[in-house]
């Protein structure tokens, strides 16, 4: 799979641009056409699709970057004539393709910011707010001299790391200065160590390394959620079989639960749909979604509420004979939601 560049005329003789992934030109002028429009131009981006998958841009060269950038931008030049002289001083091909394609949409009217975010592995969302922050205020040098110090102190990556426990592999470590804060005013300083994390693939982009690890907070609580109060790992059963379909059976459940959550309330839902503690009410702190104790609780009142019992799924397993049939359990619906709960 490759993207293409495309420009099409619609039934009015409107002239669309855009981008597409497919297997070849042929392919995109299909897929044109059965979007009821005619092709006039289908392009492979070969050099920008290079740099999509992986950076391939160290925090150096951005900050050299956003240095130059911002002291061109202090002494009057134009916007273009900016990325223009510093797309032709690049040494890296990959930087040079991203900033051309930078310089040509802003040409075409984009913002800058706007082009930016067509490149996420090399500008973040965190510096392509902040120069959107530059642009509407009319301060975008100073925000990009306070983006390279950001970039500078905040993040050091040492390369070429030797660890006994991993061999002659190298690493990569990443040292992320401390932000330190206070809980109250007068109170102690918190986090006043810098973080230390160790990768074992040096290409990794920055951004995705720290994001990466912030993934692991939500990792955990998927395990203690389905190990607590979904019961994985509790069943007593003797096939060996039933020992590995089992545990998917509660992951299965948990998803089933997520999935009818997100539905019913929304992906970022944080509002309580039952009554919470006093203690927890009047917290100022907003949690990001409801939590699995808050949807099982909620499942148990709406249980509580249901006027018939539900349907069992014996038609499931109707193929099997009937002496390899386990014996239907007395316990329903509500007692196992009360013992998940409890």
């Amino acid at each position: 799979m490759a993207d293409f560049a495309w420009e099409a005329r619609s039934r009015t003789g409107e002239l669309r641009k855009g981008v597409m992934e497919a297997d070849n030109q042929a392919a995109v002028e299909n897929r044109l056409r059965q979007q009821q429009l005619n092709p006039v131009k289908v392009r492979k981006r070969g050099a920008l699709g290079s740099f999509q998958i992986g950076s391939g841009v160290g925090p150096k060269e951005i900050v050299i970057f956003t240095r130059q950038f911002a002291t061109m931008i202090d002494a009057g030049l134009p916007l273009v004539q900016c990325l223009d002289i510093l797309a032709n001083q690049q040494d890296n091909r990959i930087f040079q393709a991203a900033l051309r394609d930078i310089k040509g949409h802003v040409e075409e009217g984009a913002t800058f910011s706007d082009t930016l975010r067509r490149h996420p592995r090399i500008f973040d969302d965190l510096y392509s707010n902040l120069v959107q922050a530059g642009e509407v205020g009319g301060i975008l040098d100073t925000i990009l001299n306070r983006l390279a110090i950001y970039i500078e102190k905040n993040v050091k990556l040492v390369r070429q790391v030797r660890w006994r426990g991993s061999g002659r592999r190298e690493l990569m470590l990443m040292v992320i200065a401390p932000l330190g804060y206070r809980l109250h005013q007068g109170g102690k300083l918190l986090y006043r160590k810098p973080a230390y994390l160790i990768c074992t693939d040096p290409t990794l982009p920055l951004q995705t390394i720290i994001q990466d690890y912030f993934w692991r907070w939500d990792i955990e609580v998927n395990h203690r959620d389905e190990k607590q109060l979904i019961g994985l790992g509790e069943a007593q059963v003797r096939s060996p079989k039933s020992a590995e379909r089992v545990p998917a059976f509660a992951v299965a459940c948990y998803s089933m639960l997520l999935i009818s959550a997100a539905k019913a309330f929304g992906l970022a839902a944080a509002d309580p749909v039952v009554d919470q503690p006093k203690w927890l009410a009047t917290s100022s702190r907003k949690p990001l979604r409801l939590s699995t104790r808050q949807l099982l609780r909620r499942l148990k009142r709406e249980r509580l509420d249901a006027p018939s019992d539900l349907p069992n799924f014996d038609h499931f397993a109707s193929h099997l004979a009937r002496r390899m049939k386990l014996p239907k359990s007395a316990i329903s619906l509500h007692q196992a939601l009360h013992h998940a709960f409890n």
